[in-house]
């Protein structure tokens, strides 16, 4: 396992901004029910439109959705201004609730980030049938980093 963080970390700068990073957390996402608005703070992968990540800060919400139907999984990369980052990954295919319009889907990871700091975020993707997409060489078509957002 230590040997996949640092894969990770090495290979697609999963690092974070801060100078004593933590180890990555990677979780996959659980069904929440319906998404926030993607109205709330989202990084999107435009082309191809492959993935969107949402944080919603009443919760602590990291929500991810896959948008095409390629059978790649879909992740939220995060880090936060006080070392924590991490994945969260959904393996559930195609989520039609997202494609094609600012409505969101169905996964999330619900994590517990310390209030009055800042998160940002950015969605990928990686082939499963194909790689082991705990080895960060396997992500690809990552979405630029989102703006700083207040937890």
């Amino acid at each position: 396992m230590a040997a996949t963080l640092l894969t990770l970390t090495a290979t697609v700068g999963l690092a974070s901004p801060a100078s004593a990073a933590s180890a990555l957390e990677w979780n996959y996402a659980s069904s929440i029910g319906n998404w926030v608005s993607g109205a709330k703070f989202c990084a999107w992968k435009a082309y191809p439109a492959a993935a969107v990540g949402c944080f919603d800060h009443d919760g602590d919400l990291l929500q991810v959705g896959d948008l095409m139907d390629d059978s790649m999984r879909a992740g939220v990369h995060w880090r936060t201004d006080y070392g924590r980052r991490g994945v969260c990954v959904t393996t559930h295919g195609f989520d039609a609730g997202v494609a094609g319009s600012y409505a969101a889907g169905s996964r999330a990871c619900n994590k517990n980030m310390k209030e009055g700091t800042k998160i940002q975020i950015r969605a990928g993707r990686c082939n499963g049938s194909a790689h082991n997409c705990e080895i960060g060489s396997n992500w690809r078509d990552w979405s630029a980093w989102s703006n700083w957002m207040t937890v």
